[in-house]
C-alpha cells in the first residue's frame, strides 16, 4: 500500500532518502513527505509523487530522516493528509504504513483533536502524551501499541534524538545495514544500499542510531535473524522499456523457465509438498483480484483429480460456511504474501487447524512466514502495480502442484514448459496486439468471453484492462452470454473470445455467430484460425494443455498499449496499489 523509508547517516540524506522513495513509489504515490531533526522537527510534503517532493526539497541538514509514499485510505491526497504526521506538541514525528481500527476511540479517549484525515496523527500524539508522563520513549511506544488495533509500520522521530524509533504489527518493517548508514523500511527494495537486514517480529518495538540497534517484545530484548539482501537490485530496474509493465510482461518467459527449474530442483520442498497429499479429503484456493484467477484455474485441475475444491474471495472466505478441517488443504495465493484479505484468511484456516501452502513472490512475507510449506514464484520484483508475470508464474504453479498431486514427474511438466518457451515470442504477440487498439477504443460496449479455462483468462484479462485503461469491461462464460448480456451487443460493441480448447470450440463457434447476428464485432484469441472472426490473434502452436499459461499474453499487451494511447501511466493506475495491506 504505502512505502515507508528511514536512514541514519553521518552526510547529507537527500541523495539516499530519495533513492528509496522512488524505489517505494510503486506501493503509493498520491502524496509523499520526508521528515528530519534539524533545531526541531521539520517536515516537506506534497500530493504527488516522488519527482515532485525531490524538487522542492533541497539539502537535508540531518543525521536522521523518515519518509513516506502514501497511497490514501483515510482522507483524500492533500498536504495535511500526507505523512510525516507530527504530533500536538511537536515533538514527535512518525510515517505509518497500515490502519489503525480503533482511531475514533483513542481520540475519544484521549481527547484529542486532531488537524487531518487520517488514522495517523492519533498515534503520534499519543506517544507524545505517554513520553511527557513516562520521561520514557519505549515505554511510551510499549503502552502505544498495547492500545492499538489493527496493523502498523511505524517509524519515529523524538525532537533532540537522532535515532529512528520503530513498532511493527503486521504491516511489514526491516532494519537494513549499509555502509556507514542504517536503514528502516516496508520493503527490501527501497534500501538498495544495503547488504543485511532484520525483518521484524510482530509487537516488535525498539530504535536503530548509526552504529546500534535494539529490538523488543513486551519489555524484553527480542532475538532476531541478520540475514543477506541477497537481491538483484538491476532487475528491478527499468532498463530500456518506457514502463514496468511492458517489462514485466517481457519477463514472463524467463519467470516461466525460472519457476519451473526451481521446482524440478528442489526435491526437498517437492517432498514435502507430497507429504500434504495424505489424508486430504479438500482443497480450498483462497486469494484476491489476479491471485483469485490463479486460484479459479488451480481449482479446475484439482476437480479433474477428483478433489473436491473450492475458489474463494479472501475477503468473503472469512464470512463463509465452508466447513474447513485438519483435512482441508488450504492455498493461499497472493504476489506480495501481505495481502490483509488473504492474512485474514489465513487466520481463519490456522483456527480450524487446516493444513495450509502458499503461493507467493516474497519468501519473507507474513503469509509465508505463516504457512506451513511455501511456494515461491521466481520472478523477482514485480514493480508496475498491475500484476502481469506474477500470474502466469501462479498458473504455473497450479500445474506444478497438479503433477506433485498426481505423483508424476516433474521433468516432464519441465519439458513442456521448456517447448512453450521455445515458441513464445511476446514480440510477435505485440505487433499482433497492437493493430486492434483503434477498434477497442472506439467501441461502446467490451465484452470478454470463453469456456472453462478459457473463461477464467477472459476474466483475468478483463481486470487487467479496466485496472489500468478504465474502460469498463464483462467477463463472463460464453454460455452466459445469451442470459442477459447479449442484450449489450450492437454494432458497437466488441467481443473478445478466447478459444483454445479444441473440444468446445463447436459451442465457442455457435456463440460467436449469435453475437455477428447482432451486429457485433469479434476479436478471437486462439491457436487455431477462426473464418468468422473480424479480427484474431494467434497464439503460439503449443500443446494445448499449457495454452493458459499464454493466452492472457494478448490482453495484457492490449492493456498496456490502450493505456498509453489514452496517456495514462500503466504503472500507476489510479486508486490502485501494489500491495494492498488494509482490509
Amino acid at each position: 500500500m504505502c512505502g515507508l523509508v528511514g536512514v541514519i547517516g553521518d552526510d547529507n540524506l537527500r541523495d539516499e532518502i530519495f533513492l528509496g522513495l522512488h524505489k517505494l513509489e510503486y506501493r503509493g504515490y498520491d502524496s509523499a513527505g520526508i521528515g528530519y531533526i534539524d533545531g526541531g522537527i521539520c517536515t516537506i510534503k506534497c500530493v504527488g509523487g516522488v519527482d515532485k517532493l525531490q524538487s522542492i526539497t533541497h539539502a537535508i541538514n540531518s543525521k536522521v530522516c523518515i519518509a513516506h509514499t502514501r497511497w490514501a485510505t483515510h482522507g483524500g491526497p492533500s498536504v495535511i493528509n500526507c505523512h510525516p504526521h507530527v504530533s500536538a506538541g511537536k515533538s514527535v514525528c512518525i510515517v505509518h504504513n497500515g490502519i489503525i481500527e480503533n482511531c475514533d476511540y483513542l481520540k475519544n479517549k484521549y481527547n484529542i483533536n486532531c488537524v487531518s484525515d487520517t488514522d495517523t496523527e492519533i498515534v503520534a500524539t499519543l506517544i507524545e502524551i505517554k513520553y511527557l508522563r513516562t520521561k520514557d520513549k519505549l515505554q511510551s511506544i510499549n503502552e502505544v501499541i498495547n492500545e492499538l488495533k489493527g496493523s502498523f509500520a511505524l517509524a519515529i522521530l523524538f525532537d533532540g534524538d537522532n535515532s529512528i524509533y520503530f513498532a511493527r504489527n503486521i504491516s511489514p518493517l526491516l532494519i537494513g545495514f549499509g555502509k556507514d548508514k542504517m536503514y528502516l523500511c516496508s520493503d527490501v527494495l527501497g534500501m538498495p544500499n544495503a547488504s543485511k537486514y532484520i525483518d521484524l517480529p510482530n509487537l516488535s518495538y525498539g530504535y536503530i542510531t548509526l552504529s546500534d540497534y535494539k529490538v523488543y517484545h513486551n519489555g524484553s530484548i527480542a532475538n532476531c535473524n541478520i540475514v543477506d539482501v541477497g537481491i538483484d537490485y538491476t532487475s528491478a530496474s527499468l532498463g530500456d522499456y518506457p514502463h514496468y509493465m511492458l517489462k514485466e510482461i517481457y519477463e514472463i518467459p524467463k519467470v516461466l523457465k525460472d519457476t519451473i527449474s526451481y521446482y524440478v530442483k528442489n526435491t526437498k520442498l517437492v517432498n514435502r509438498i507430497k507429504e500434504c497429499v495424505h489424508r486430504i479429503n479438500k482443497v480450498v484456493l483462497i486469494a484476491c483480484g489476479t491471485s483469485y484467477h490463479a486460484c479459479l484455474m488451480g481449482e479446475k485441475f484439482f476437480n479433474e483429480m477428483g478433489y473436491l475444491a473450492y475458489s474463494c474471495i479472501a475477503s468473503e472466505f472469512v464470512y463463509d460456511s465452508i466447513p474447513i478441517d485438519k483435512n482441508t488443504l488450504c492455498i493461499l495465493v497472493s504476489q506480495s504474501g501481505e495481502t490483509a484479505d488473504t492474512i485474514s484468511a489465513l487466520a481463519k484456516c490456522k483456527k480450524a487447524h487446516c493444513k495450509t501452502l502458499c503461493i507467493t513472490n516474497v519468501v519473507s512475507s507474513t503469509i509465508a512466514k505463516n504457512c506451513k510449506i511455501v511456494m515461491p514464484i521466481k520472478c523477482g520484483p514485480e514493480i508496475a502495480v498491475a500484476s502481469t508475470k506474477a500470474y502466469n508464474a501462479q498458473v504455473l504453479a497450479m500445474y506444478v502442484l497438479q503433477y506433485i498431486f498426481k505423483n508424476k514427474k516433474l521433468s516432464t511438466l519441465h519439458t513442456h514448459i521448456n517447448k512453450l518457451i521455445k515458441l513464445l515470442d511476446v514480440s510477435v504477440i505485440e505487433k499482433q496486439s497492437i493493430k486492434y487498439i483503434k477498434h477497442i477504443l472506439s467501441a461502446k460496449n467490451i465484452i470478454m468471453i470463453g469456456k472453462n479455462a478459457d473463461y477464467v483468462s477472459a476474466l483475468e484479462a478483463s481486470l487487467k484492462f479496466k485496472e489500468i485503461s478504465y474502460i469498463s469491461s464483462t467477463a463472463l462464460p460464453c454460455g452466459e452470454l445469451k442470459h442477459g448480456t447479449l442484450a449489450l451487443v450492437d454494432e458497437d460493441t466488441l467481443v473478445i473470445v478466447f478459444d483454445t480448447i479444441s473440444k468446445l470450440r463447436d459451442k465457442t463457434s455457435n456463440i460467436i455467430s449469435q453475437i455477428k447476428s447482432r451486429g457485433g464485432k469479434i476479436l478471437v484469441i486462439s491457436n487455431k484460425e477462426n473464418n468468422a472472426a473480424n479480427y484474431m490473434i494467434a497464439l503460439p502452436n503449443i500443446k494445448e494443455r499449457f495454452l493458459p499459461l499464454v493466452s492472457v499474453i494478448p490482453m495484457q499487451l492490449i492493456s498496456y498499449k490502450t493505456c498509453v494511447a489514452c496517456g495514462y501511466n500503466p504503472d500507476k493506475p489510479r486508486n490502485l496499489a501494489k500491495s494492498v495491506t488494509v482490509e
